[in-house]
């Protein structure tokens, strides 16, 4: 579903564009700041209902990144219970037309899905919690000070999923959690393997010299296991504490690639490739130069004589003087 944000740049009296009276500054007028962006239709269709509060309307808010530690932007949905990350994407030139309007801005922002868990773990997984052995109430234990709005992700996480990767403790009314790494590692297996088993049926190339190169083999054939559990392993990775990911691999007993095995496995990659075709030149001009392996060799034809011409050579000029004698200076 395609969704456009608008927010207009008005003056004091409401106008879009603003004038300055009595200036020798040319008149510039403030385009409206647009974005294209894809979100799910789950989204778009909660944000059409009309008795839900403000709150529970889809939110962009900025989030702490479970990997990079850094503020990254997601759409946040209390009404259907999910969290979709923004991604961006952009050519090196490229517009939109919107409406009337040309949009400078050519990037489309695309709202892809994330497990909330993969959010709160690096706060489960903190050295407060660890030391305290403590079971806590879940808006106690997500708290972060620099990105407040971390609190919304209690409200679209339920008892359930929480308990994947927790101890609980207590009734209806009051829910206290505790961090638990075995249920932890438990549940990234399964999300490795369920991922495994999708890119074992699908088209995605998994082996190491076709996703370095993004190389389409010509013949295709079906990717090991070992290589589709490493390659889903890498992708759950990408939304894990650095610790929480290496204990990860080293449940799965996932062992890093040497670089002679990369080198084969790219040499083998290689060879499979179809040849590559010749540039043509746009000048028209031959690709190879084939004047170089062989000479023109140059004959003599004989010139033939006219009657008049065949008697003046049997006269003998012997003491004649050729006609343009007669015309030198004396």
């Amino acid at each position: 579903m395609m969704l456009r944000s608008r927010s207009q740049v008005k003056g004091q009296e409401g106008e879009e564009n603003v004038e300055v009276e009595n200036s020798s500054k040319p008149i510039v007028k403030r385009e409206q700041a647009q974005w294209v962006m894809m979100i799910p239709n789950d989204v778009y269709k909660s944000s059409l209902v009309e008795q839900s509060t403000a709150e529970r309307q889809p939110t962009f808010v900025k989030l702490r990144h479970p990997k990079s530690d850094e503020g990254v932007q997601f759409l946040i949905s209390p009404e259907s219970g999910t969290i979709n990350e923004i991604m961006s994407f952009q050519e090196t030139k490229g517009s939109w037309f919107i409406d009337n309007t040309v949009q400078h801005d050519g990037r489309l922002m695309v709202a892809t899905k994330v497990d909330p868990l993969f959010l709160i773990l690096p706060y489960l997984h903190s050295d407060r919690n660890k030391q305290n052995h403590l079971f806590v109430q879940l808006d106690q234990i997500v708290t972060d000070s620099d990105y407040p709005q971390c609190q919304r992700l209690v409200d679209i996480l339920d008892h359930r999923s929480i308990c994947k990767v927790c101890d609980s403790k207590g009734n209806e009314d009051f829910k206290a959690y505790r961090y638990n790494e075995e249920k932890t590692l438990a549940w990234l297996r399964s999300k490795v393997e369920r991922t495994a088993d999708y890119l074992s049926t699908s088209d995605v190339q998994v082996l190491s010299g076709q996703c370095s190169g993004y190389v389409k083999s010509s013949k295709p054939e079906a990717a090991p296991k070992e290589d589709c559990i490493r390659y889903a392993a890498g992708l759950v990775a990408d939304y894990l504490h650095p610790n929480i990911s290496t204990k990860m691999y080293t449940d799965l007993g996932i062992k890093e690639e040497t670089t002679k095995r990369k080198t084969k496995q790219e040499k083998e990659n290689k060879e499979q490739e179809p040849p590559k075709k010749k540039v043509k030149k746009s000048s028209g001009e031959p690709d190879e130069d084939y004047s170089k392996d062989f000479k023109v060799k140059q004959e003599l034809k004989p010139v033939k004589m006219t009657p008049a011409q065949k008697r003046l050579a049997k006269v003998d000029k012997t003491g004649m003087k050729s006609l343009s004698s007669f015309f030198k200076k004396k």
